[in-house]
């Protein structure tokens, strides 16, 4: 979660449309909703936050493990 708004960065410039400094805001406004379900799992599940986090990351990478391409620019395909 430290980097996360520099990755959300990073990830946006690869957009088709180009950098759109909005969008970056909209996605930033989530890490504060994020971090709440990273403190929440973490205590529910009796477990650091750290494993938490991973956690949640292999949840939403399971989700989307059949998608063949999102936005992605055809060169990174």
């Amino acid at each position: 979660m430290i980097n996360a708004l520099g990755l959300i960065q990073v990830v946006d410039e690869l957009h088709p449309a180009g950098h759109d400094m909005n969008r970056v805001r909209k996605d930033a406004e989530l890490i504060p909703e994020r971090l709440v379900e990273i403190f929440t799992r973490a205590k529910n599940l009796n477990i650091s936050t750290a494993g938490a986090a991973i956690s949640m990351a292999r949840d939403r990478l399971a989700a989307v493990r059949g998608v063949r391409s999102f936005w992605l620019p055809p060169r990174c395909r």
